[in-house]
């Protein structure tokens, strides 16, 4: 078996037959930077200095070997999204200072502005722990809806229910119109977090972004003010929901029954029999619940 040395001793009969095939494989036997420097000189040599696909390809193996000059000259010669994303991965590995260095680099020559290269830098500096809702990121970047949902979702599950708000608030800070998601996961922290008036500042925000009136949204703060003990405010969603499923039904007669109504939660349960309903084990364990009470 040859050494990856010995194979690159013989690169230019590689070269004259398939030029753009081989090259990235060439780079996989780089065991050391000179092979790489060899290897980039031939490229360069063959006009395949220009392929964009190669050259992300040079630029990650330069970062793993720690050569970030070499990669951030390889990088100021393509304005490319995609060269970027390589780019940023590779560095990220190495460390956050390193991380840091190549995103100001591309601030500097503007491609911030990519959507890819903005869900890249997010991704990297929250999976790294990097990423301080506090901070303000450099760039211009607009990330799509659903990575901040995502984003507020991790930290929903991380018990970070504070940061899921100041994710909240970091994002229309970037202009980005939350949707009927962003404020189901809101709801959940709130409830974790027991704060009544979170949640009635987010039911204001509901109501004010046009989201009133989508069930989903709907029932969250209906569940959001029942385990939080706010009748009242439960029962005012509760009446305004036009269209009300099982689930709504239950949801408002378990939390009269949990707050030590047992009548008005009987009372429900009549009312939605009447209404068409067939009760089921999450009308029932409330309802037997309510019985007892009496």
């Amino acid at each position: 078996m040859f050494h990856s040395h010995h194979r690159l001793l013989h690169i230019p009969i590689i070269f004259q037959t398939r030029f753009s095939s081989t090259s990235s494989s060439m780079l996989d036997l780089c065991t050391k930077p000179q092979h790489l420097q060899q290897l980039h000189a031939r490229f360069f040599l063959h006009g395949l200095h220009q392929n964009q696909s190669l050259s992300s390809k040079l630029m990650d193996c330069y970062a793993k070997f720690g050569f970030l000059d070499l990669s951030h000259k390889l990088f100021s010669t393509l304005k490319t999204q995609i060269p970027c994303s390589f780019v940023l991965r590779s560095c990220f590995c190495l460390s956050h200072e390193q991380g840091k260095m190549i995103h100001a680099q591309i601030v500097r020559l503007g491609l911030d502005a990519f959507d890819l290269v903005g869900r890249t830098l997010v991704e990297l500096y929250d999976m790294n722990g990097f990423f301080n809702v506090d901070e303000p990121v450099e760039g211009k970047y607009v990330m799509e809806l659903n990575y901040w949902n995502n984003l507020i979702s991790e930290a929903f599950e991380n018990g970070k229910m504070e940061e899921s708000f100041k994710l909240f608030c970091r994002m229309r800070k970037e202009n980005i119109q939350p949707n009927s998601i962003t404020v189901i996961g809101l709801l959940r922290s709130t409830v974790e977090l027991n704060s009544l008036k979170t949640g009635q500042a987010l039911h204001s925000f509901v109501v004010v972004s046009c989201l009133y009136g989508k069930l989903t949204v709907n029932t969250a703060l209906l569940s959001m003010y029942a385990k939080l003990g706010s009748l009242e405010d439960a029962r005012m969603v509760f009446e305004k929901m036009p269209d009300k499923d099982l689930v709504v039904w239950n949801i408002m007669i378990s939390a009269y029954s949990g707050n030590g109504f047992p009548k008005e939660s009987l009372k429900l349960v009549y009312c939605m029999v009447r209404s068409g309903f067939r009760p089921d084990l999450f009308t029932a364990i409330p309802a037997i619940s309510s019985i007892t009470q009496l």
